[in-house]
């Protein structure tokens, strides 16, 4: 599986090199438009806004370094857009499909299963006994080992709920962050229903932080 970590700083230079040749294809915008002495700027360049500049500057017979500037970081910047939005795309499918394997391994592990066998079988061990006090044949002495062993039986089943929780919930968060907008719909569906089943170990964690 490739290292979610690898694509995402992919990604992040993907978008590094588009936002320089945005930066300067907006540099070379504005000297075509003194070129032009064009009266109607507009207050922030885009891709839209520099191509008709382009236009205008052909029709008008204008050449020069400004113009092939221009072009020339525009048509980066238009390969640089690709290149993010094909990192993105990358990047969701992989995210998308590792969330995926974690919630299956998450419900293959049991850990919720786990947590509350081992949380009845303390409570068994807990619950107050006349002759708990009473050291004979060892009894005393066993329940105390017991309750030392399912407390930390206990602790590491939760923990270990927590993590993998914790886990799931940071590669869901990176695909919400990917996709702000309007979310593919088997995107949508995963998300969905990554929410409604992690909602029952959050309300497992929330009752064992709380002493439940």
């Amino acid at each position: 599986m490739v290292d979610l970590e690898q694509l995402k700083a992919i990604l992040h230079e993907a978008e590094q090199v588009r936002a320089e040749a945005s930066k300067h294809a907006d540099e070379a915008a504005e000297q075509v438009a003194v070129l032009l002495i064009e009266p109607s700027r507009p207050e922030s360049w885009s891709r839209e806004t520099r191509a008709a500049l382009l236009e205008t500057a052909r029709v008008s017979g204008i050449n020069g370094p400004q113009l092939e500037s221009l072009e020339f970081w525009q048509r980066l910047e238009a390969e640089a857009a690709d290149s993010v939005n094909t990192a993105r795309q990358n990047l969701i499918a992989e995210a998308s499909s590792l969330a995926l394997s974690m919630l299956l391994e998450l419900s293959a592990m049991q850990h919720t299963d786990n947590l509350v066998a081992v949380a009845d079988r303390r409570r068994e061990d807990l619950a107050p006994s006349p002759l708990s006090w009473v050291w004979f044949p060892g009894r005393g002495l066993w329940r105390w080992i017991l309750r030392r062993w399912r407390s930390r039986q206990f602790a590491l089943a939760a923990f270990a709920l927590r993590e993998h929780v914790g886990e799931v919930e940071e590669v869901l968060a990176l695909l919400r962050t990917l996709t702000p907008g309007h979310k593919p719909p088997e995107l949508d569906r995963l998300l969905a229903a990554a929410d409604r089943y992690l909602s029952s170990h959050h309300t497992l964690l929330e009752r064992i932080a709380h002493g439940h």
